[in-house]
This record gives structure tokens, C-alpha cells and sequence, in this order.
């Protein structure tokens, strides 16, 4: 559970940057550490003084760049550009490197650097992260669009590799310390456990825009997970958590067919967004059970008096089918990541129904208040049946030419406060292969 005074340092964290982007983002393309104005001060003091600050006001405005730049390189990738943002790409080639900054209730801090090329005809991410010692997320991603018969196609391939440490395993079930299905150690009931986890993964991906609003995602990934426990054997009986080991790898292949009418994904605007999709995983290598991935999300987008005031319902549904009578890791069991009070309970099937009402603060800034539901249960009829999480809280979306650059957002939770900040760290609707 998050303290109150790792919470207050986040809030501070977050407050000092977001303000500090309010003031660099209108021009966020642009990162030029232009001196202070200093009227009225003499030459000299002024000169120093803007020797002074020279440091973090590059620093600020590198990150607002690395926003906007990571925006555009993932939301181009996953969500394949409408038409007419491919006739014309860039004629020129550029190359950025700037750090990132993600923060969050679970892993407080995490800083690093990302490098991309741009070019006419591929684009190129490379990044690294950490978040301690031995919390650490590196990759590289290709990604090449194509205009064949003017229908863009963007084909990507993602390498990734990352670690992590003290993540937390409630249990299966809603109410784990009631589901018979947990075997807790006696006197353990209801204790969250801790697991560290390794992960190598490799994505390769098409995606085609065959009709404005329509979208066909196509990707494959070869996923190696080996977790390793802190104390799950200590929290539960040892043996009655599956888990994936070292020798274990699978593939995972899904496809993903996803309709919204809005022309772009920021600022927010009216229209309305279906996504439908399927996935299948089977063995490698190693002991690997066999499963079935579906769901999808309905989201609406509803002007209230303006257009840029937005009132958005929306609903998220998984559901996993194990192919054979093996367990099946806790880690592939559906969690409901759409929930905003960072919920990591798991189960079979999982829902998320939210409430969004957006407004605009500034040309590249607007507010929002939220409000979450989620539940997990064996399976969706059964959904319903026991009390749901619930999250809730005020945000601030960052955007710049047509993509979110980054979200401040706190509240409350039923697991206790929340509060979380990314910047050029973007999550598109559906992203199942790139999640945790």
C-alpha cells in the first residue's frame, strides 16, 4: 500500500513538471532554452543568471519534445495513420534523444533516456529505463509505413526486455481471501504476495486503415516471462501458484478490428469507438498452457453544450479460455487494465466500466474527472456478481498536433490513494501485446 508521504513527494513530483510543461508544450516541437527576459536587471546579473537556468530549462523542454516525438512514434505504430498523414512524409531525416520521466502509486519513479530516428521511409525507438537496481526496461522498435493503393499500411517489429521487482499477486478471484480457489498458508489469508519477474518479448505487427474510420490489426509476439518469488511461497502453499519458469516460452497471435469516428485522438472530440478482438497463445518451448484471448471496448464521446466538452461512458470486457486441463499462470489470467486504481486482481474474465467528462484548460491542455468501476470472476455471466473496484479522481491531459503527450491524473481507490504521470508514454485503446 502507497504511504502518504511517498504519495506527497509524487504529488510535488508531478505538480512541479506539469507545470513546468504548461509552459513549454504550446511549443513543445520546438526546444529552444531561450534566456529569461530581465528587464530591469543589469547585463551581467542577467547573463549569469540565464547561464544558471540553462540546465533545467533544456531539461524541460527536451522532455516536452520527447512527448510530443514518442507520441507520434507509438500512436503511429499501433494505430495506423489516416490517410492523409502518409502522402507527404518528412523528406528529411531527424534524429532525437531526450530523457523520459513515468511515475506512478506502484513503481513511484522511474527515469531513462529514448532515441528515434525519423526518416521518409522508417522510423526507429530505442529506449531504456530504470527504476532501481534491479528495475530496469529496455527496447528498440522498427516501424515502416506504406502506401500501397492508398491504403496505409504501417508494418512494426518491437524487441523488448525488462525487469522487475516486488510486483504484487492478490490472488485469484474479486475477493481473493474468500475464493476457495487460493490456497493462502496458514495464518497468510488475504496478505498480498510479491514476485519478481524477468521478460524478454518479441512483437511483429501489421496494421492497415482500409476505410477511414476502420482499422485491421494483425501481430504476433514470442513472449519469455520467468517469475521468481519473493514470498508467494510464503503467502500461499507452495506449489498451488502456476507460474512460468525460466525454460518457458510462447507465442501469442491476435487479431484486432477497431471502428472510431473521431478525426483525432486529442484534443477530445465527439464520435465513437468499437474495438472487437481475438488471440490464441500456444507452447514453444518449455511447459506452456495453451489460451484463448477475446474482448473488446465500447467507448462514446458525447459533446455537452460545446464540442470540446466531452462526456465519455465507456466499457472494456477480456475473457481467457485455457485450451487444456494444465494450470494456467496466474500471469496470463486477465487483470482489468483499463481501471485507473491500478487494480491487480485476476480471474478469467474481467469488465471495466468508466465515466469520463473532459473539458478544455488551454489549446493543449484540458481537464478531466473520472470514475471507474471493475470487477474479475471465473467467467462474464458470473461478472456481476460480486462488488466492484472503484477509482476516481481529476486529471490533466497534455496534447500537441493531434496526440496525447502525457496525463497527470490523482484520487482515490478502493485500495487507497492514487496518483500517476506520464509524459510521452501514451496507452492506446487495446494494446494487449506491449502491456505487463
Amino acid at each position: 500500500m502507497l504511504s502518504w508521504s511517498r504519495l506527497c513527494l509524487l504529488a510535488g513530483v508531478a505538480v512541479a513538471l506539469s507545470v513546468s510543461l504548461v509552459c513549454k508544450t504550446a511549443r513543445a516541437d520546438e526546444v529552444d532554452p531561450g534566456p529569461i527576459v530581465s528587464a530591469g536587471r543589469e547585463a551581467p546579473a542577467a547573463e549569469a543568471l540565464d547561464v544558471i537556468t540553462w540546465v533545467p530549462r533544456w531539461l524541460v523542454g527536451a522532455l516536452a519534445k520527447s512527448a510530443v516525438a514518442t507520441a507520434r512514434f507509438v500512436h503511429d505504430g499501433q494505430l495506423v495513420p489516416r490517410y492523409e498523414s502518409q502522402l507527404a512524409p518528412s523528406r528529411n531525416v531527424r534524429v532525437l534523444a531526450f530523457p523520459t520521466l513515468l511515475a506512478s502509486t506502484e513503481r513511484l519513479l522511474s527515469g531513462g533516456a529514448r532515441f528515434i530516428v525519423n526518416s521518409p521511409h522508417a522510423d526507429i525507438s530505442a529506449r531504456v529505463g530504470f527504476g532501481g537496481l534491479h528495475d530496469w526496461e529496455t527496447g528498440t522498435e522498427v516501424r515502416v509505413p506504406v502506401v500501397r493503393d492508398v491504403v496505409p499500411v504501417v508494418f512494426g517489429l518491437s524487441l523488448t526486455a525488462a525487469n522487475a521487482t516486488d510486483l504484487e499477486y492478490r490472488g485469484i478471484g474479486q475477493d481473493p481471501a474468500d475464493d476457495p480457489r487460493n490456497a493462502y498458508a496458514p495464518g497468510r489469508e488475504g496478505e498480498i504476495a510479491l514476485y519478481d519477474q524477468r521478460r524478454r518479448r518479441l512483437i511483429a505487427s501489421i496494421g492497415l486503415r482500409f476505410l477511414d474510420d476502420f482499422q485491421l490489426l494483425v501481430s504476433t509476439s514470442l513472449d519469455h516471462r520467468d517469475v521468481t518469488a519473493s514470498n508467494l511461497d510464503e503467502v500461499f502453499l507452495e506449489g498451488t501458484v502456476p507460474r512460468p519458469s525460466s525454460a518457458d516460452w510462447h507465442a501469442y497471435h491476435e487479431l484486432t478490428l477497431r471502428h472510431d469516428t473521431r478525426p483525432l485522438l486529442a484534443p477530445p472530440n465527439p464520435g465513437w469507438l468499437t474495438e472487437v478482438f481475438g488471440g490464441v497463445a500456444h507452447e514453444v518451448a518449455g511447459e506452456t498452457t495453451p489460451f484463448v484471448r477475446t474482448g473488446g471496448t465500447l467507448a462514446l464521446f458525447v459533446p455537452l453544450v460545446y464540442d470540446t466538452n466531452i462526456l465519455s461512458p465507456r466499457l472494456v470486457i477480456e475473457n481467457v479460455l485455457p485450451l487444456s486441463d494444465d494450470p494456467l499462470s496466474f500471469a496470463e489470467w486477465s487483470r482489468p487494465f483499463a481501471h485507473r486504481g491500478e487494480d491487480r486482481r485476476r480471474d478469467r474474465s474481467s469488465w471495466v466500466l468508466g465515466l469520463d467528462y473532459t473539458w478544455p484548460l488551454a489549446s493543449f491542455m484540458s481537464g478531466r474527472l473520472f470514475v471507474d468501476t471493475a470487477a474479475v470472476a471465473p467467467n462474464l455471466t458470473e461478472a456481476f456478481r460480486d462488488r466492484p473496484s472503484f477509482a476516481g479522481g481529476f486529471g490533466i491531459d497534455l496534447y500537441s498536433s493531434g496526440y496525447g503527450i502525457g496525463q497527470l491524473s490523482a484520487g482515490w481507490s478502493t485500495d487507497g490513494p492514487i496518483a500517476s504521470l506520464r509524459i510521452g508514454d501514451p496507452s492506446p485503446w487495446g494494446d494487449r501485446q506491449r502491456r505487463e
